[in-house]
């Protein structure tokens, strides 16, 4: 800010001067885009830091989002691990039910295969008269 006042000075006592000199009108002609408002200046001295904060902000921002991505890749990374072992599950469940129905069926099988069945009954004189 001592600076923007400095600058602000000079070209101020320059232009109070009105002299002609070659070097004086190079000096007036550099400070010529520095408006004789102090606010101005300052505006311009204060952009520069406000540029590192939002950088140094977004960094931050980025970092927090790398942080949340690996975080869900972990969380992602365990579902998965997670849904792996119920399929394993469900295989072998349903391997194990497939297994016991097919040994159902033999069982039935073999037990209608076993039973006589009503051609091969002997009808006595009773059951006929019903």
């Amino acid at each position: 800010m001592d600076e923007c006042n400095n600058l602000l000075e000079i070209q101020r006592f320059l232009n109070a001067m009105g002299s002609a000199s070659s070097m004086q009108e190079k000096s007036t002609s550099k400070l010529d885009h520095i408006d004789s408002d102090e606010s101005s200046c300052a505006s311009e001295h204060v952009r520069p830091s406000k540029r590192k904060r939002s950088s140094r902000r977004r960094s931050s921002l980025l970092d927090e989002q790398y942080e949340m991505i690996k975080a869900q890749r972990i969380a992602f990374e365990e579902q998965a691990k997670m849904y792996r072992s119920m399929r394993s599950f469900i295989e072998e469940s349903t391997r194990t039910v497939r297994d016991l129905s097919g040994r159902l069926r033999d069982t039935q099988r073999s037990t209608i295969d076993s039973s006589p069945s009503e051609s091969n009954l002997e009808f006595g004189p009773s059951s006929q008269a019903l």
